[in-house]
């Protein structure tokens, strides 16, 4: 178990290694009802992220989003939330009025994610889509977020929020027998602070030597090279191999 866990880890950690990452949200208090209400069997809720905020956050041109982080405020201990959904679409709604507080179309929306998380510990937590959203640059993003556990055992997370008053940005329902969807939601103004993934727009720094020394003398013919990536890693390396400068073997 231990080495799925660490293999889980590693997998995520490889999906962001060229990311770049917006932070939407800095408040410190922490809310169980979004994205995934965990004191239900089954929920959703949705969320609407405007440009303009999008934009306060560092993004500036249309991009592709690969992944979503969220903080989460206590310290669950392997706690695995299953059968859950992450759907986008672009929207021209800036908040939620009474009448947006129902269960939207999912057909309407970009699936993007589908499957099981498990949280360990506070801190941030990421979902790594399996379908990227390609976001246009100048519309506002609509998310929904479901989940059909069917259980909710003690210990489930919280996420850290900030307050969108006055403007309702969020909406949840959750339901103990059945999947909501034709229930009503609850707008709140307590929406999760989010980080949206990105693909980098930053080139890689230069690798470090580690081994052969520059300008070693006497080197076994023989020898393993090794370098370190800067910190921004690459995707690769290539490596030129003479005595003239630049060198021109590959």
């Amino acid at each position: 178990m231990k080495k799925l866990t660490l293999f889980t880890l590693l997998l995520i950690l490889a999906a962001f290694a060229f990311a770049d990452t917006f932070t939407i949200g800095d408040g410190t208090s922490a809310t169980s009802t979004n994205p995934f209400y965990g004191s239900y069997n089954y929920g959703w809720s949705k969320t609407i992220y405007t440009q303009a905020e999008m934009a306060g956050a560092g993004m500036t041109a249309a991009t592709g989003i690969t992944g979503i982080g969220f903080h989460v405020g206590n310290t669950p201990v392997a706690y695995e939330m299953t059968n859950q959904s992450v759907y986008v679409r672009h929207t021209t709604a800036t908040l939620y009025e009474t009448a947006d507080n129902t269960y939207p179309d999912p057909t309407q929306f970009t699936l993007v994610w589908t499957g099981n998380a498990t949280y360990n510990g506070g801190g941030w937590h990421y979902i790594s889509f399996t379908t990227p959203f390609a976001w246009n640059g100048t519309e506002n993003i609509e998310f929904l977020y479901e989940y059909r556990d069917g259980d909710n055992p003690t210990g489930y997370p919280t996420f850290r929020y900030t307050s969108t008053t006055p403007d309702y940005r969020t909406v949840y329902k959750g339901s103990d027998t059945e999947f909501p969807a034709t229930l009503t939601g609850t707008r709140t103004y307590s929406r999760a602070n989010i980080q949206i993934i990105t693909p980098t727009t930053t080139a890689p720094t230069p690798a470090i030597l580690v081994s052969p020394a520059d300008a070693a003398t006497l080197v076994s013919p023989l020898t393993t090279m090794n370098w370190m990536p800067g910190t921004i890693w690459p995707a690769g390396y290539r490596l030129f191999l003479g005595t003239d400068n630049p060198p021109t073997n590959l």
